[in-house]
């Protein structure tokens, strides 16, 4: 098994990468249906924390379908893990969106205590481009969209993606994430009865459009106004509200915020380096680099 930190999926190793994405409608499975131990063709099972590629996913595939015969559908299970998705595959253009259908249900987990919370799903996407210079996948841009409703039918998502470099990536990775549960480290999450909760039922994903807008742009219209930079200990700017959130330069999520309106942040706990600090509402997203000292 390999350790994987939820928002580092993008530093999957080629292994992952042999072709295009695949099975977006989640109608081809490696073992013949009906099979409890199937998993879709092109995906591989992960709870946010480690992958495995020779797991399969505990539920079969679902024949109640937004369209065709089969849906992918995964969930929290018995109190100490869960099935997500996650594929890696080439690319030689930058998608707008990506858009899909899901079905979201029985979302409630507990934390610390046994107070109930919302469940929330999540669907991200990653556009990378390998660094032939320090050997690592360099982030060209990203999306991802939480979802916290309960819904019983089909809905239609979009994932829109922003880019922050202007080069051509040459590999997208998608991951399908039921459930707060093990999405982060330092969380604790745990679930009471039956053990199985937040049935997370997902088709017909498809990437939309071509997106030619690059780091140029984006920052010359959405710029923060970091300072000082380079920082020490706190960088200030105008403020604003939104989810705040820091990442290093190969996409891999360092620091977020609790949502709310602020003007500056403690990066005291960063080591050195040149970080991008985002924010996002309802309205609007924000990106700029900022070098930590």
């Amino acid at each position: 098994m390999k350790k994987l930190i939820y928002l580092i999926a993008v530093v999957i190793l080629p292994l992952f990468a042999a072709a295009q994405l695949q099975n977006m409608d989640f109608e081809n499975w490696e073992n013949p249906i009906p099979s409890n131990q199937n998993k879709p063709v092109g995906w591989i099972w992960t709870n946010t924390l480690l992958i495995e590629p020779n797991f399969t996913f505990y539920y079969p595939p679902v024949e109640d379908a937004q369209s065709n015969d089969y849906a992918l559908k995964l969930s929290v299970w018995y109190n100490y893990t869960k099935d997500a998705a996650i594929q890696t595959a080439p690319i030689n253009y930058r998608p707008a969106s990506l858009k899909g259908f899901y079905r979201y249900e029985d979302n409630v987990i507990f934390g610390e205590t046994e107070t109930p919370l919302r469940d929330t799903a999540k669907i991200s996407v990653y556009l990378t481009k390998f660094n032939t210079t320090t050997q690592s996948n360099d982030t060209v841009g990203s999306g991802w969209l939480n979802i916290g409703d309960s819904v019983s039918v089909y809905t239609e998502f979009t994932v829109d993606i922003e880019y922050i470099r202007p080069e051509m990536p040459d590999n997208i990775t998608v991951i399908l994430d039921p459930s707060l549960v093990r999405r982060y480290p330092d969380r604790l999450y745990s679930i009471l009865g039956s053990g199985l909760t937040s049935f997370f039922t997902v088709d017909n994903l498809s990437l939309v459009g071509e997106s030619t807008a690059g780091i140029t742009e984006i920052q010359s219209k959405n710029s923060i106004g970091i300072f000082p930079n380079p920082a020490q200990d706190i960088i200030w700017f105008e403020a604003t509200g939104g989810q705040f959130t820091i990442f290093d330069l190969t996409g891999k999520q360092v620091k977020e915020i609790a949502s709310g309106n602020m003007d500056f942040i403690d990066v005291s706990d960063l080591n050195k380096g040149f970080y991008f600090l985002r924010i996002t509402n309802k309205d609007h997203m924000l990106q700029e680099k900022f070098e930590k000292w």
